[in-house]
């Protein structure tokens, strides 16, 4: 099983904090903010990483990967030139991701959560669907992807920062999915404002009922706002709610 961590982006929610600098390289709670999703990959069992950033970042993330080895976790950097969505970033991992059928796990650098991958994993691969989201409860769910459940609990509509939201569950940015799904985000047309939507490729799965969802558990912070970042630093102190790991 491949992953492959996000770290593109122009971090504009982060205003100064960012000026001239991925935000995913900003310190969190005294860490480097990708190193924890990297973390997570390699405490998973995962043995290969692809990671996207925008081209002129490129450099940034070479320098850190050679100051800061992951020993057992081989790292591919894959360069994205224009933030074009998450959408395109799956899309230029596709040649490396081999078999079209091989799961992979995407996740957003900016997202830190608390809960282990190992059972999220292991609950996926034994569940019988090719593709899943990870969900969580919000107060303001306007700002994210909302899934919405029917009377049953299953998977009714995905949709995209909907004005008026008809559930709180937020579709965070921890995706299970086959590598095929590189290829169907290559066929996806861009939206209105010019990306991939990551909903859209989403929704090809939930049309043919190849896509669960699972609720993550603990904490769970989209940290590319000035809010989320210190949310996260709260979370991830020692003697906060819960340690960050596995």
């Amino acid at each position: 099983m491949k992953g492959v961590l996000l770290a593109g982006g122009e971090g504009s929610r982060l205003g100064q904090l960012t000026a001239g600098k991925n935000k995913h390289l900003l310190l969190v709670r005294g860490e480097t903010m990708i190193s924890y999703g990297i973390r997570k990959m390699a405490a998973a069992g995962l043995e290969e990483l692809l990671l996207v950033t925008g081209s002129r970042h490129l450099a940034d993330f070479e320098d850190f990967l050679e100051r800061n080895p992951f020993p057992g976790l081989s790292i591919h950097l894959v360069p994205q030139e224009r933030p074009g969505g998450i959408g395109e970033a799956l899309a230029l991992c596709g040649r490396l991701l081999g078999d079209p059928a091989e799961p992979i796990v995407l996740l957003l650098g900016d997202n830190l959560f608390e809960q282990a991958l190992p059972p999220l994993i292991q609950s996926w691969r034994s569940g019988g669907h090719r593709a899943r989201i990870h969900l969580s409860l919000v107060d303001d769910p306007e700002r994210f992807g909302i899934a919405s459940l029917d009377p049953e609990g299953r998977l009714a509509h995905l949709s995209e920062k909907p004005t008026h939201p008809d559930s709180r569950l937020a579709v965070t940015g921890l995706y299970f999915l086959p590598a095929e799904a590189a290829e169907v985000a290559r066929r996806t047309a861009p939206s209105p404002r010019g990306e991939v939507e990551m909903i859209a490729i989403l929704r090809h799965y939930l049309e043919a009922g190849e896509l669960d969802h699972a609720l993550l558990g603990g904490w769970w912070v989209d940290s590319g706002t000035p809010e989320g970042l210190a949310l996260a630093e709260k979370f991830l102190e020692p003697s906060g709610p819960a340690e960050y790991g596995e």
